[in-house]
């Protein structure tokens, strides 16, 4: 299990089985300097590419 705040999600993870996104309404999911990302888009992304397993919690 790997916790880590929004910037840390550009870590190279290994084995990377499951991603638990917790509150993604809130507005710090989305960077406002460049390059500009949502938090939402890129654990999409790192789903794709791991194959892990995303869940969404405080929707």
């Amino acid at each position: 299990m790997i916790v880590c705040t929004y910037a840390e999600i550009f870590q190279d993870f290994n084995d990377l089985k499951k991603i638990i996104f917790v509150d993604p309404h809130k507005r710090y999911y989305a960077n406002q300097q460049d390059p500009r990302y949502k938090v939402g888009d890129v654990l999409e992304e790192m789903k794709r590419l791991y194959g892990a397993e995303l869940e969404v919690l405080g929707v």
